[in-house]
């Protein structure tokens, strides 16, 4: 066979005979049909990027394409025969070329190609390496941060670099390229918790295969918290509870606009949060279990102001405990619960007065202890912490004289043991309490009130206010004084021996 290159004239839409004719020989042939069509007009193509790999599935739009034969569609100079075809579109999938601008055109006969001026863009496909955080509740709004390489800043879904999670597009309003190697995507929500596949698009229909995944969990639910009062220096622990099923490394609380702050999930139920220093006030408190999301139950925890705090009355109070001590505290306009703290031992506390709290102190090994007051189960709110002394127990061993006339008036020696301090007292009975004179650690003088007669118990306090006392259970006997109302006889010698009879008071 040969051929023969003919050049087509103009010539109106309709079928036309075509043949050749020897200008040297009398001969014709006309047996082949040529048809005359509108020429195809392209007007659109979609979408108008793609990767350098290829691939993309290229819609174009236009009009007068017939619907038999082979359509082509040329990327720059590489022809590609049509996937689909109707009267207006041709589908072709893009050829693998290097990166940049290239027209787009199509032909209906493989040789005469449109001269429409379309442009289809080759870009490098988007890759992604780091995905933080990996998980996020199943309600969607997580906003994913993605690290890679190859980001778009196009708005638009059909020019820019987009998500997909779990080939689910996230629209543009929702997408974010910070820059080519960073972006920032919020999740959609999800109907049930489980593993979505996050890929990337460069033009809303292809897609990268990078194997990120990301995790749908269950939506933490906050039901309360305890305490829910503090100091503004801090150090408190929050116990939150509720409903808390992912078991996450990244727990943290927000206090307010300070979020990070160190957490544990304790179970399922609770996260115990670390109370930072803070202003005085209410502030907002949520909780997050992969350190993104944090809920937004109201929930207030309450700052508040240190307390200035005074005293303690008495100062000095028994190893054995059981002392009773007296805090002033400023500013005094509190309703929360107190507590006193006696080196890191909260006791509980009542109130006596406006700015004033009592308590019981716990036994301690004798020296000096810090005195604190805290919230009730909260941390301390002390600017600054007060000094109690503990002293050693005193203990009486023996009393001389052991009795003496209820007028009293009789020194008693009072021999012992930890008889030390500047106040030391006796104390003859319930009530009566008297000041002592310290000679030394082992021996004390105090002078022995009136009392009825009859026997009592001498105990020794070595307290700045007399209030607690050794329990060894001396007695000293207080008897009915007496007074000679005659004698019998009146006279005798002088050398002595006489004896004489004395009449005594009743």
């Amino acid at each position: 066979d040969t051929a023969s290159p003919c050049h087509i004239p103009a010539h109106a839409e309709g079928v036309v005979p075509v043949g050749l004719q020897s200008h040297g020989a009398d001969w014709e042939m006309w047996d082949v049909n040529f048809h005359y069509a509108e020429p195809p007009n392209v007007t659109a193509a979609y979408p108008t990027r793609g990767a350098v790999s290829g691939g993309t599935r290229v819609v174009l739009t236009g009009e007068n394409f017939p619907t038999t034969g082979r359509a082509t569609c040329r990327f720059g100079a590489t022809p590609v025969l049509a996937l689909e075809r109707t009267a207006t579109t041709i589908v072709c999938a893009s050829p693998s070329l290097r990166a940049g601008l290239i027209n787009v055109e199509v032909s209906v006969n493989r040789q005469d190609f449109t001269l429409s001026g379309l442009q289809f863009q080759y870009v490098a496909p988007p890759s992604a390496y780091v995905v933080s955080p990996r998980t996020g509740p199943s309600v969607g709004g997580t906003i994913v941060a993605v690290q890679g390489d190859h980001f778009s800043a196009e708005r638009s879904l059909e020019e820019g670099t987009h998500c997909l999670f779990a080939n689910r597009t996230v629209g543009e309003d929702v997408s974010h390229v910070v820059s080519s190697r960073l972006m920032r995507c919020e999740t959609p929500a999800a109907s049930e918790p489980g593993g979505a596949l996050l890929e990337l698009s460069v033009n809303g229909l292809d897609h990268t295969s990078d194997l990120q995944t990301f995790r749908y969990v269950p939506s933490p639910e906050v039901e309360g918290a305890y305490p829910l009062v503090g100091s503004e220096a801090g150090g408190g622990v929050v116990v939150v509870y509720g409903s808390f099923l992912f078991d996450s490394d990244d727990v943290s609380c927000r206090v307010g606009t300070i979020a990070g702050i160190q957490a544990s999930l304790v179970t399922a139920d609770e996260i115990s949060c670390l109370m930072p220093s803070h202003a005085p006030g209410p502030v907002q408190l949520d909780v997050t279990l992969n350190g993104h999301d944090y809920t937004r139950e109201e929930l207030l925890y309450d700052y508040e102001r240190l307390f200035e705090v005074l005293g303690p009355v008495p100062t000095r109070v028994l190893a054995e405990g059981g002392g009773e001590v007296s805090l002033s505290f400023w500013p005094s306009d509190t309703d929360a619960e107190l507590a006193c703290v006696v080196d890191s031992m909260p006791v509980p506390a009542s109130k006596a007065s406006l700015g004033t709290i009592t308590c019981i102190t716990p036994p301690r090994a004798p020296g000096f202890a810090a005195l604190d007051v805290q919230m009730a189960d909260a941390e301390v709110i002390s600017l600054a912490s007060v000094t109690l002394e503990y002293q050693v127990t005193p203990v009486v061993k023996h009393l001389g004289p052991s009795f003496g006339i209820d007028a009293g008036v009789s020194v008693i020696k009072v021999a012992g043991r930890h008889l030390v301090g500047d106040d030391v007292f006796c104390r003859l009975g319930h009530d009566d309490v008297v000041s002592a004179t310290r000679v030394s650690s082992a021996l004390a003088k105090c002078e022995a009130p009136a009392h009825a007669p009859g026997l009592v118990v001498l105990e020794a306090s070595v307290g700045d206010d007399a209030q607690q006392f050794s329990r060894n259970d001396r007695v000293y006997e207080y008897v009915k004084e007496t007074a000679a109302v005659g004698a019998t006889p009146r006279d005798g010698s002088q050398a002595g021996g006489t004896i004489v009879r004395l009449t005594l008071s009743a």
